[in-house]
């Protein structure tokens, strides 16, 4: 009975060992995909501020043009007013 016993505590142990390795696995395998899913999100972080600047610098070169743009126009229609009917020949003039 004694030696039986032995042998049936170990195969326990053993088993028990065997199940927390396996535990082990899976819990630094959800940790690793925590650390992972937390450094994309830092990522799209960056990602979304890099952005953000980008579409400011788009929005402030757009008002830096503003003025130039207007001027342009006043200068074309002065010019179409000016030519009249011969405007009309001139591609440049075309309205898009």
């Amino acid at each position: 009975g004694a030696v039986h016993n032995v042998f049936t505590e170990t195969g326990n142990a053993h088993r028990n060992r065997r199940a927390t390795i396996v535990m082990d696995g899976k819990a630094n395998a959800i940790r690793d995909r925590i650390t992972t899913v937390n450094n994309t999100k830092k990522i799209t972080s960056a990602m979304k501020l890099v952005a953000a600047a980008k579409v400011r610098r788009a929005q402030d070169s757009v008002l830096a043009t503003r003025p130039f743009s207007e001027t342009l126009q006043s200068v074309f229609g002065g010019l179409i007013n000016r030519l009249g009917g011969e405007a009309a020949d001139l591609p440049l003039l075309t309205q898009r």
